[in-house]
């Protein structure tokens, strides 16, 4: 019975603290990765961690490997990645995010698009990389169906010029053509593939 009152006056006083300073949960399942501070730590059995301060923290399930980048929402997803993965080049990875966004933002005519990444930017910004990762994620459908309806615009003389390419795991099974665009300068820690241009 005391463990249950003690259990319960931890939560109480979590739920009182400002936000910023509450604990995190983070449950992982055995044989499961974390990315902490530029550490991976792997566990043996399923386990539930409490972050008892403020850390850089990824899970494994959100880690984008670099054959996954064929957007260039995803591309941006994995330079803000990189940040959280490898801090001592945080700097590095926060310039190339940056250069990618302004470039993105650029191409973009899709509002919703447009107002999801100046939110991105924001979390960057205020050093909030994980809740940008978050964000974007939540972007990745909308691009693909405005690529997808971007690839049905090309005449067949373009598809010629900028053959078509397996959309990403897990996404549509359309094909979608990757025209070049202005973000090739931005993509030099990327798979030099030239990211499609969101008209």
């Amino acid at each position: 019975m005391t463990g249950q009152r003690a259990r319960r006056q931890r939560r109480d006083e979590e739920k009182k603290a400002p936000v910023g300073l509450r604990p995190m949960h983070i449950s992982l399942r055995s044989g499961e990765r974390l990315f902490l501070n530029g550490a991976v730590l792997r566990v043996d059995r399923k386990v539930t961690l409490e972050l008892l301060n403020d850390a850089t923290f990824l899970l494994e399930n959100h880690v984008m490997q670099v054959q996954d980048t064929t957007t260039p929402l995803r591309q941006l997803y994995f330079a803000a990645q990189a940040m959280l993965m490898d801090p001592q080049n945080a700097k590095a990875s926060r310039a190339l995010f940056d250069a990618m966004a302004t470039d993105i933002l650029a191409a973009l005519a899709s509002q919703s698009l447009r107002t999801g990444l100046e939110d991105v930017v924001g979390l960057i910004a205020a050093d909030r990389p994980f809740q940008a990762l978050k964000a974007l994620r939540g972007m990745f459908d909308e691009e693909q169906s405005v690529l997808a309806s971007q690839n049905r615009r090309v005449l067949p003389e373009q598809r010629d010029l900028c053959p078509p390419q397996e959309a990403p795991s897990g996404g549509a099974d359309e094909e979608v053509a990757v025209p070049p665009s202005s973000l090739s300068k931005a993509t030099g820690a990327l798979p030099q593939r030239p990211p499609t241009a969101l008209q």
